[in-house]
């Protein structure tokens, strides 16, 4: 059918794949302009090389009587529970939308909340970014930041969490948004994180772990890690040599202990250089090697806090 085009695919609870396609009329047809989706059914029987579709049920807008729909929505299930929903906009204009939410656990669209945010678009995650287990999801803002809203058995549409762009280009605009997921803990608080990274036709593009907070009734921001991840500057001079002492700087986020070690391209560590407290800012670093079992060659010496996470890395060579 020439008038549709795939929009989502999903795993219906009966084991046989769900086809969201996107359907809208064609120039010079006699039928009502309109735009619409249509839910199909998928079913591989044993020997199939291609499956056998069934439609189950359509949501079709009318131009002259409706709001159409703006493509590019998002499915949300959870390994938590059974149910299915469609996240997808109505464009009330170029840039202004209506949130909409439809219910397929009946394999029907039974729309069940509507709101008004302009300009986003939906983004399911992987994890919760919050205290509780049901994966969360965002709306993409035009600044190319987003808000957080909590997912579960039924969608909360009530944002707790916003995220604001922080990577700017040389001229000062927002560099582009091309890449949001949730991952694992990985400052140890026992709440998924996040990565985003950030690119664009400027400098600099930046890749940052933003950490997930506890469940609040409040709006709160999320944060980075740091703001100044990866700053370890090489050492001077280099190549490091037993007969002479190095420095190098970093941007510590946060006081505390730190340690520099130096470790084997392998990634296993070969020694520890030093271990030391320091204040918030812009921190010299000594780099003693005179007393380290190492053969010439090729390392690297990593800066970690005292939970282990990395803050600076470079790759050395030692004579």
């Amino acid at each position: 059918d020439s008038t549709m085009e795939m929009e989502r695919m999903f795993m219906g609870t009966d084991g046989d794949m769900r086809i969201l396609m996107f359907s809208y009329k064609q120039p010079k047809q006699n039928r009502r302009d309109f735009n619409g989706y249509v839910l199909f059914r998928a079913t591989w029987k044993t020997g199939d090389t291609v499956p056998t579709y069934e439609k189950l049920a359509e949501v079709i807008r009318y131009y002259d009587t409706d709001i159409p729909f703006q493509r590019d929505g998002a499915v949300y299930q959870s390994k938590y529970h059974s149910n299915t929903y469609f996240i997808v906009r109505e464009a009330l204009s170029m840039y202004s939308f209506n949130v909409v939410f439809f219910n397929l656990n009946n394999d029907t669209f039974e729309q069940t909340q509507k709101f008004r945010l302009d300009n986003t678009y939906p983004v399911i995650l992987n994890h919760s970014l919050d205290s509780d287990k049901y994966e969360d999801w965002i709306l993409i803002r035009p600044d190319q930041s987003f808000w957080l809203y909590r997912g579960g058995t039924s969608l909360d549409t009530t944002k707790f969490a916003l995220y604001k762009n922080i990577c700017l280009t040389q001229d000062g605009l927002n560099a582009g948004l091309n890449l949001f997921t949730s991952i694992a803990d990985v400052n140890g608080d026992n709440i998924n994180d996040l990565v985003v990274n950030n690119t664009s036709n400027g400098i600099p593009n930046c890749f940052r772990i933003v950490l997930g907070i506890k469940g609040t009734s409040s709006i709160s921001e999320l944060s980075p890690e740091t703001e100044n991840m990866f700053t370890l500057t090489d050492p001077t001079p280099h190549p490091l040599s037993r007969e002479k002492v190095a420095t190098l700087s970093t941007n510590i986020p946060k006081a505390g202990i730190y340690s520099l070690g130096l470790y084997g391209m392998d990634g296993k560590q070969v020694a520890e250089i030093s271990e030391q407290y320091f204040e918030i800012g812009n921190q010299n670093i000594l780099v003693d090697i005179s007393l380290v079992q190492a053969a010439s060659g090729v390392y690297s010496i990593q800066l970690k806090n005292e939970r282990q996470m990395l803050i600076g890395q470079r790759t050395i060579i030692i004579e």
